[in-house]
């Protein structure tokens, strides 16, 4: 059997299995390919402006998106809070692609970071044509998530998750919120929100401490749960849907997440830990967690976590900065 230039041998007793049971001895990677290939395949898209639809094309299709995720913003005062994670949104048997035709995609930037500033992260999202796709709002998106705000210094509030309300699909979940700054003289950062994904909304940062240094965890990833509140160390990462993932909040720098798990907070002079990246829609793509809060001259909060994590915060001095918000990522399936 062909798939691309690779050659794949299947014994006899594999050559009337379903394509379902296929994917499953098939690593989702070796059916990788940035487009204009053939059907079945999974295509992972992460860079450009356009994605051709493959030859084979039929409507036993899926398409998921993710949101990027914001920054996080930094403080020498009050201590800055956490971005919030990507939305989340799937389209099933979608009807109005063609075969061979060429549309218009847009992949989130994530929100960047600079010593006490921070931007928002960008939506994503995917059309049937090259026209009436300028925006997420726009009447040829067929798929769409939005992306996390960036971090704030207030303490009702941090970086607001992507919202479902303003994505595109069938199913549909809001990112998680960036912490909120704790708000007390040289506290520590606040960790950033989880990414939404297909299990479900993404959690909420922890908040960083108001009366020590332990800054606050990253939120989990969709269906997770959110980062722990910094104390007399950082606080912990939330873990993914599946109960795991979780970065460590000690007195060093916080613990970096995986698959989908928060990233830990720092300890006083220390650094956030970045979030894990997604796993859950396909081995090399998901949700991502939130960037553990961080505290201390010149220390960064961790990054969000690939697909849509967003930053967590930082406190200290001028030169702290937040954390920056992982990108998003469209992913399509055709059976």
């Amino acid at each position: 059997m062909k798939f691309g230039t690779f050659y794949l041998p299947i014994i006899t007793s594999l050559m009337f299995t379903s394509v379902s049971a296929m994917a499953q001895i098939i690593p989702f990677n070796f059916w990788k390919s940035p487009g204009g290939g053939g059907c079945p395949g999974v295509y992972e898209v992460t860079s450009g402006t356009t994605w051709v639809v493959p030859t084979g094309w039929t409507n036993n299709n899926s398409i998921e998106v993710i949101g990027a995720g914001g920054a996080g913003t930094s403080s020498s005062s009050n201590g800055g809070g956490g971005g919030g994670g990507g939305g989340y949104s799937k389209s099933e048997d979608v009807t109005s692609l063609v075969p061979g035709s060429t549309v218009t995609v847009k992949i989130g930037a994530g929100g960047v970071a600079a010593a006490g500033s921070a931007t928002a992260g960008g939506d994503t999202y995917i059309c049937n044509s090259t026209s009436n796709c300028a925006s997420i709002s726009g009447t040829a998106v067929i798929t769409g998530a939005k992306g996390g705000g960036a971090g704030t210094t207030s303490t009702a509030g941090s970086g607001a998750g992507g919202d479902e309300t303003l994505g595109v699909g069938d199913i549909k979940y809001s990112g998680g919120a960036g912490g909120a700054s704790p708000n007390n003289t040289g506290p520590p950062g606040s960790g950033g929100g989880g990414a939404a994904g297909p299990n479900g909304a993404g959690a909420i940062g922890g908040k960083g401490a108001a009366t020590n240094f332990g800054a606050g965890g990253g939120g989990g990833s969709g269906g997770g749960t959110a980062g722990s509140v910094g104390g007399s160390y950082g606080g912990a990462g939330g873990k993914n849907f599946a109960g795991t993932g979780a970065g460590t909040g000690t007195s060093n720098d916080g613990g970096p997440g995986s698959n989908g798990g928060g990233g830990g907070g720092g300890y006083a002079a220390r650094n956030g830990g970045a979030g894990g990246d997604g796993t859950d829609i396909t081995p090399t793509a998901g949700a991502g967690g939130g960037g553990g809060g961080a505290n201390g001259s010149a220390k960064v909060g961790g990054a969000g976590g690939k697909y849509g994590g967003g930053g967590g915060g930082s406190a200290g001095t001028s030169t702290s900065k937040g954390g920056n918000g992982g990108a998003g990522v469209i992913v399509i399936k055709c059976y």
